[in-house]
């Protein structure tokens, strides 16, 4: 039998804020595979955020670096979810990014990774015919 399996993400990250004992879970459900190009673009316009916040930190470059960041985890956590974490952390982004990031890398990237070479490998079957 010819099996195939879809490379989902299914995980829960839950936050728990110690001075006052209150917990957020979010539960990531991700279909590696239909996200791969939102995942990447919203990645790089991260990274390109990030850098220009750095070099000249108007306010301006600022809210388009928070734009950057809750358009990348929109990605990966959903809108919804994403409105809670920004609740939960009262728009504290440089808090909430040094506690949610390690998860991505953690987690998320390893698998869209994955799907990426998975990806790159049955298309080099596909276009390579079977002698």
């Amino acid at each position: 039998m010819y099996q195939i399996t879809r490379n989902h993400i299914v995980e829960d990250l839950q936050i728990t804020d110690k001075g006052t004992g209150e917990e957020l879970v979010l539960s990531v459900d991700l279909n590696v595979d239909a996200i791969l190009k939102r995942y990447y673009e919203a990645a790089g316009a991260f990274t390109e955020a990030q850098k220009v916040a750095r070099q000249k930190p108007t306010e301006k470059n600022i809210e388009a670096y928070g734009a950057a960041i809750l358009a990348f985890f929109e990605v990966i956590f959903g809108a919804d979810q994403t409105s809670k974490l920004v609740n939960f952390y009262g728009q504290a982004y440089s808090e909430m990014l040094a506690d949610v990031v390690p998860f991505i890398n953690d987690v998320v990237v390893p698998k869209v990774a994955e799907a990426q070479q998975r990806i790159m490998q049955q298309y080099q079957h596909v276009m390579q015919p079977k002698r």
